[in-house]
């Protein structure tokens, strides 16, 4: 009697041991999967770059594709002005809302002027050396249902010369409503903070054939002050291209705040 009793607690333990076993390989397999997918996720994710006081810098990116969801913000700071905050909708133009997160990552708009002012329209900067990328023109004319309207605020790209592309090279900050030219670029965000000093530089222009002799002499003043400058008339052509480049604001740089 009492053998048998022993070896079924034998067998007992024996099968609760097998049991515990089983448990800890499965636990321990998931574990490794999680693990497995995490560094899988790591390996897809873009790098945080940072400076030598740790602080996170912009720099290139692969996979530029994970903006062309949800919406980012962009920073950008114009001389001698301050900082402009853009909200980038990547819902309504995907590919060019990500074209345009990838080069501000590079570094591609800083340093750029702002070329052309359509007084109480929009204003144009324009990147001196385009590197002739074109992107897809996500805009009604081109078969494609942008949903958003230019009006004041907005941010659109401007046009390839064939006329149905996107030129990446070409940033669009529209003053006023447009919406006659609804359809014909493609926005793709809008201004939620320093929008009126944008105004301020639309308010500065003037076209060169209404420049008066002072407005002429005031515009080529060597080295002025910032102050002076900012009050400065920007002497446009006809098409809008600033003629005195040499007070021309500048964007100093944009960032990808996320």
């Amino acid at each position: 009697m009492l053998k048998n009793n022993t070896s079924k607690i034998f067998i007992a333990l024996i099968c609760f041991s097998l049991v515990f076993l089983l448990c800890f390989l499965i636990i321990g397999c998931g574990e490794n999967t999680n693990d497995s997918t995490e560094n899988e996720d790591a390996l897809n994710q873009d790098p945080i770059l940072t400076n030598a006081d740790g602080i996170e810098i912009q720099g290139p990116i692969q996979n530029f594709e994970v903006y062309e969801h949800g919406t980012h913000h962009v920073q950008i700071t114009i001389k001698d002005y301050g900082n402009i905050m853009l909200d980038v909708y990547s819902y309504a133009a995907p590919k060019t809302a990500a074209v345009f997160c990838k080069n501000v990552r590079e570094g591609y708009y800083d340093n750029i002027p702002i070329s052309n002012i359509i007084k109480g329209l929009y204003i144009m900067a324009k990147v001196p050396e385009s590197k002739n990328e074109i992107v897809k023109g996500e805009f009604t004319e081109n078969g494609y249902l942008n949903i958003l309207a230019l009006k004041d605020c907005m941010v659109a790209m401007g046009k390839s010369d064939d006329d149905k592309n996107s030129d990446p090279s070409k940033i669009i900050f529209v003053l006023n409503d447009v919406s006659f030219l609804n359809g014909k670029y493609a926005t793709f965000g809008r201004i939620s903070e320093g929008y009126s000093y944008l105004q301020d530089m639309s308010y500065r222009s003037i076209l060169q054939k209404d420049a008066s002799a002072d407005d002429i002499t005031r515009s080529n003043k060597e080295n002025p002050t910032v102050e002076e400058k900012l009050n400065m008339p920007l002497i446009l052509e006809d098409n809008g291209t600033i003629i005195n480049t040499g007070v021309c604001p500048i964007i100093e740089s944009m960032k990808v705040v996320d």
